[in-house]
């Protein structure tokens, strides 16, 4: 059963406590050396299989993956070799050099499935550690036909049911083969029957998709068969389907392992999955999760007083919103409600603004910022607020490059209010302060509505 994070119940988990065996997902935790946040004592790392979508879901990949990277190139290159062999000696040996690599090739590919690495392999690997294996896998075969055939020598009817064992066990066998690269735990009953017992019911899902694609491989050649098709496209169809399903089957396997890497005492972290490092907000945002606001707020104002990243202070910025401790947000008021309103809607920041404006909003000193909150109240159709902030800044900031600016924007303001009158007064003075530029603005501006 697939364990789901304490405090993110539709994430994954990745570590539980050995102590009051709480989990945590990814998110909640650092990867390198974490402990529990509530109890201190170390974590267990649960791998990656709680994050593995089932292979069934996945099947489409798998028909896919031969075509990809430099799997492609092993399905090419050993479909023209083999096509073009002939009934010769020299031709036998490059063909049976040719069915060596791409079984390398496919060990490969189920051991790099295997540690969560869902990319085909470089074509070197074939020859990495997988010769030795290749060279065994005729002790490996023959233990297998040993097993099957023992039973015929107390009764025939036992015979068939270790015949039946060995062919359902089969891929189990040859999983464990590959990936621990011993001819003993491959054969081994008693380990098979473990294996099967372990993953029960994904196993004999995976067994029916191999039978399946064996099916299905070999219903299509022969197919091709009866068409009588020239021998130089049949041996190309042949070899083509030989290659292609034994990276498809291997690859199945490979992810097969990957998913119950628990179950089978494994453990991988599955390629491009979220790369977690130590968080130093780890502790706050549990604090969060359990309600504890108020503890979570000291923990972040003590990090801060160490870490005086901007990061950090945004965090704080935002986790005061959203507790809506706006008499603390207003120690910064410019810098926090420019940095609001670039990454924010309206209605997320709409209680911090009804707040400074209660308030006079004489914490807002800075005319830019006055403009963008007055724009962003004008758009929401909230003119009276917007000429709140805009009506006296002609006193205020008498200097200031973006006055002109600003009044256009109060008669944009006060046109929306049905105040044409006003909205004319305004242009005038702004008209009289104006540079030649922003005259010819205010002109322009003034001729729509005259």
């Amino acid at each position: 059963m697939k364990n789901s994070c304490d405090y993110h119940p539709l994430h994954p988990a990745r570590w539980q406590c050995q102590q009051c065996h709480s989990f945590y997902c990814t998110s909640c935790m650092p990867e390198f050396g974490p402990r529990c946040p509530d109890c201190t004592h170390s974590l267990r790392n649960l791998g990656s299989s709680n994050e593995i979508e089932p292979f069934w879901n996945r099947v489409s990949t798998f028909f896919k993956y031969p075509f990809k990277g430099h799997s492609l190139i092993v399905v090419i290159f050993s479909t023209i070799i083999l096509s073009r062999t002939e009934e010769t000696l020299s031709s036998g040996l490059i063909a049976l050099a040719v069915m060596s690599f791409y079984i390398l090739y496919s060990f490969s590919v189920l051991k790099h499935m295997a540690k969560g690495e869902l990319t085909p392999p470089h074509l070197i690997t074939a020859f990495d550690g997988n010769i030795k294996i290749f060279l065994k896998s005729i002790l490996w075969m023959a233990g297998l036909c040993f097993i099957g055939a023992s039973g015929f020598l107390v009764a025939q009817w036992l015979g068939w049911i270790s015949v039946m064992f060995v062919l359902f066990l089969f891929p189990a066998s040859a999983i464990i083969y590959v990936h621990e690269s011993s001819v003993v735990n491959a054969i081994n009953p008693a380990r098979l029957l473990g294996f099967f017992l372990k993953t029960h019911m994904g196993y004999l899902i995976l067994f029916v998709h191999l039978v399946l694609i064996i099916m299905v491989m070999t219903a299509i050649q022969d197919w091709i068969i009866n068409k009588e098709l020239p021998s130089v496209v049949y041996s190309a169809v042949v070899s083509f389907f030989s290659v292609y399903s034994s990276i498809v089957i291997y690859a199945l396997c490979g992810y097969f392992l990957l998913q119950y890497q628990r179950e089978l005492g494994l453990f991988a972290i599955v390629e491009g999955s979220e790369i977690i490092e130590a968080d130093a907000l780890c502790k706050v945002k549990l604090r969060l999760k359990k309600g504890d606001y108020d503890g979570a707020l000291i923990e972040l104002k003590k990090l801060r007083e160490t870490n005086k990243s901007p990061e950090l202070e945004y965090y704080l910025w935002d986790l005061l919103l959203q507790l809506k401790r706006f008499e603390e947000l207003s120690f910064n008021t410019d810098n926090i409600l420019r940095r609001f309103l670039s990454t924010k809607t309206f209605a997320e920041i709409k209680p911090f603004v009804v707040y400074l404006l209660n308030t006079g909003a004489n914490k807002i000193t800075e005319l830019p910022v006055r403009m963008q909150l007055a724009k962003a109240l004008h758009n929401q159709h909230l003119n009276k607020w917007a000429y709140f902030l805009l009506k006296d800044v002609h006193k205020t900031h008498r200097t200031d490059p973006d006055l002109v600016k600003s009044l256009t924007l109060l008669a944009d303001v006060a046109l929306a209010m049905n105040q044409d009158n006003y909205a004319n007064k305004i242009l005038s003075f702004a008209y009289g302060i104006a540079n030649e530029s922003e005259k010819d603005a205010i002109t322009a501006k003034r001729a729509v509505f005259a």
